[in-house]
């Protein structure tokens, strides 16, 4: 049975003699894990995650539907991109208001958010936002779901 083996070159310490990092996979940990994310990936809601600056780190099928932006538009552009213009100041305030230290305000919540679809109609979503810590750093799993348009 065929393993897994990923070879990387790495330096530990700036000056340190570069060092050969090899990696087995188990196979078994490997299928289930990309099953979990095919379950992720396929949901109807509109789930993505955000990196602690607002980039977009990951984009599901659901989203692109719900959103109409497909992830290879979305993946490393900053969350601007669906805030409408009236409430881009607030939201860059508030995402460095979180990288100062600052709680977020929307994290375990569920709220209706304007969001610009990408055929540029302004939409209500409702939003529910979680949050995690990844090397120190906030990072946020945002779940999206129906779409109307304002009154």
């Amino acid at each position: 049975m065929p393993v897994p083996v990923s070879n990387s070159l790495i330096q530990p310490t700036a000056g340190c003699p570069w060092q050969l990092l090899n990696t087995v996979e188990s196979l078994a940990e490997r299928r289930a894990a990309e099953a979990r994310l095919l379950e992720v990936h396929s949901a109807v809601d509109g789930i993505f995650s955000l990196d602690e600056r607002s980039r977009v780190i990951a984009w599901t099928l659901g989203a692109e539907r719900l959103l109409g932006y497909p992830a290879a538009d979305m993946l490393g552009q900053n969350l601007d991109r669906l805030v409408p213009p009236r409430c881009r100041d607030a939201h860059n305030a508030d995402v460095s208001r979180v990288a100062a230290g600052g709680k977020a305000h929307l994290v375990d919540s569920t709220v209706e958010v304007p969001v610009i679809h990408a055929d540029g109609r302004d939409l209500i979503t409702e939003l529910s936002l979680s949050q995690w810590s990844q090397n120190g750093k906030p990072h946020y799993i945002c779940a999206s779901r129906g779409t109307r348009h304002p009154a």
